[in-house]
């Protein structure tokens, strides 16, 4: 009998936030499944098993060195959701296999066992099967709330049992939750919490997919701390870049709050219109932050806190991820709903802002509109529609973002 365990891990993107720059960034932080051709006795390389309420922890080997059932926190669908019958049914193809594989995860059940013998499979069909789960999550992003397998194979006859996550299932494991009714409630649960490693949520609206919600968490941490759903979807983890610590993150962050408040409280007066607000803290990031050159002529070498408020607000220097975030903190600070977009700029990665003026969203782009002020005329300011042949981007996740954002 063969087990084999594997592990699917659905993080975003969102990393984007601090990745991304004005005029030639390169996203670095993208992950695709992996195609795996060749597996040895432990998981793959770089994956971890997460407890319940999100802590990483180690998996234990199997006595079979093939791999062991999770150690526990997982939530599977009761055996009553398998399809029994009293012989396995006999499938001739991986695509036959795939299409039943991918059935069950649709519908959040577990799969009939089947009979592999005749599928066509290779001498490691444990490894063949592997790499249709991944296939399948990669062509349907939304199923990544499939976020576990484990399959047996006995006499050529394959069981797998999926794990599902928590906000889909509405199966939380036992702990103190903080509920969230909406992704609202959740971006709002987020910011609230953050500087924590980890908190437990109960989201209670399950229409939305690991990806969605992550976008979403992409606005929480400055620039500086990862906000996503956590492994089995009963909760949130907060991770900082490689080299620093939730503590200096949060330093770094209050000293953002501290200086964006010394601006708004210097400019902003009684009886401005949000559009005058707006107007005054842009032209205040337009006309005295610098593109940092090092992105381009030693990158490896340029401040972390150029991608960041910090950067712009500080040291008056900064690449697109902070000016995009010292206008949305600016903006914020001053009561206007703003919030950080991701996407190209003609032929380079880019973040650029939406803000909420006026009973409607309109774009904001203080990288490409560096250099402009009031006096002269505000550049990439307040427009209502992008010109396509210059702005490249997700209009759904950026609907989805606008769309649950707290007003």
């Amino acid at each position: 009998m063969k087990k084999i365990t594997v592990f699917a891990i659905a993080l975003l993107i969102c990393a984007a936030v601090s990745s991304c720059g004005g005029e030639g960034e390169e996203n670095e932080n993208v992950a695709e499944p992996e195609n795996i051709t060749e597996r040895s006795e432990s998981l793959p390389e770089g994956e971890e098993e997460s407890s319940e309420d999100g802590e990483i922890a180690a998996e234990e080997k199997s006595p079979e060195g093939t791999g062991s059932r999770p150690s526990g926190g997982e939530d599977k669908t009761d055996e009553g959701d398998r399809t029994e019958s009293s012989e396995a049914k006999e499938v001739y193809s991986k695509d036959e296999l795939k299409q039943i594989m991918t059935e069950a995860m649709e519908n959040m059940v577990q799969p009939p066992e089947v009979n592999i013998s005749s599928a066509g499979l290779s001498e490691r069909p444990d490894l063949d099967i592997t790499n249709i789960y991944y296939e399948i999550l990669s062509e349907e992003p939304k199923l990544k709330y499939c976020y576990n397998m484990e399959q047996e194979i006995e006499n050529g006859v394959l069981r797998c049992d999926f794990s599902y996550m928590a906000y889909k299932t509405g199966i939380f494991p036992e702990g103190e939750y903080i509920t969230a009714e909406s992704l609202g409630d959740l971006l709002t649960i987020a910011t609230d919490n953050l500087g924590a490693e980890k908190i437990l949520v109960k989201l209670l609206d399950s229409q939305w997919s690991p990806d969605e919600i992550n976008s979403v968490l992409s606005q929480v941490g400055f620039g500086y701390i990862l906000c996503s759903l956590n492994r089995d979807g009963s909760g949130l983890v907060y991770t900082p870049p490689v080299g620093m610590t939730i503590e200096e993150c949060m330093n770094y962050i209050d000293e953002i709050n501290t200086l964006a408040g010394d601006v708004v409280k210097q400019l902003v007066t009684d009886g401005m219109t949000d559009r005058e607000k707006a107007e005054t803290l842009f032209s205040y990031i337009t006309e005295r932050v610098k593109y940092d050159d090092m992105y381009y002529d030693d990158r490896e070498n340029m401040s972390y806190h150029s991608q960041t408020a910090l950067g712009a607000l500080r040291d008056n220097v900064a690449i697109c991820g902070g000016y995009a975030g010292a206008v949305k903190v600016l903006f914020e600070k001053a009561g206007i709903p703003c919030v950080t977009v991701t996407g190209k700029y003609f032929t380079e990665y880019h973040m650029w802002n939406s803000a909420y003026i006026d009973g409607k969203w309109l774009w904001f782009d203080a990288t490409a509109g560096r250099g402009s002020s009031m006096k002269y005329g505000l550049r990439h300011f307040a427009q209502e529609e992008l010109d396509p042949t210059m702005y490249k981007y997700d209009a759904d996740t950026v609907e989805l973002i606008t769309s649950n954002y707290p007003l």
